[in-house]
């Protein structure tokens, strides 16, 4: 048409002109994962498993469906997702469309134990 090229386009229009906009999709995007202490993360895209025990970086096919799961070491407990992930599930299954970021966290099963017992303990002071 009356453009080209990447750049802004000003075009008069004190006579019919064709312009046609391409927009393409990006042919990857980055997913970052990062399991705190007292666990590990796993993905599965298109039925390949990808254990991260720390911090990961991968690029991934747009639009890729993506399955992640936490999974605690022993004596730990799965506490949450943070990032694109949300919850206390242990899975969690997402559409790839954007670069990416997920968190799994995980507490001690002792320091669960105090944390559970602080709220007694306080009530029993209070007494």
């Amino acid at each position: 048409g009356d453009c080209s090229g990447l750049a802004e386009c000003v075009v008069l229009t004190y006579q019919a002109r064709q312009i046609t906009a391409q927009f393409n999709r990006p042919n990857d995007v980055q997913l970052s994962l990062q399991a705190q202490v007292g666990g590990s993360i796993t993905s599965q895209i298109g039925g390949t498993d990808t254990p991260c025990v720390s911090t990961c970086q991968t690029r991934v096919t747009y639009g890729s469906a993506v399955t992640f799961t936490a999974t605690p070491s022993a004596g730990h407990v799965f506490k949450g997702w943070t990032g694109a992930c949300s919850g206390q599930a242990p899975t969690c299954t997402m559409t790839l469309e954007q670069d990416t970021q997920v968190t799994a966290s995980f507490i001690s099963e002792k320091q669960l134990r105090v944390q559970r017992l602080i709220p007694i303990l306080m009530m029993l002071l209070d007494d």
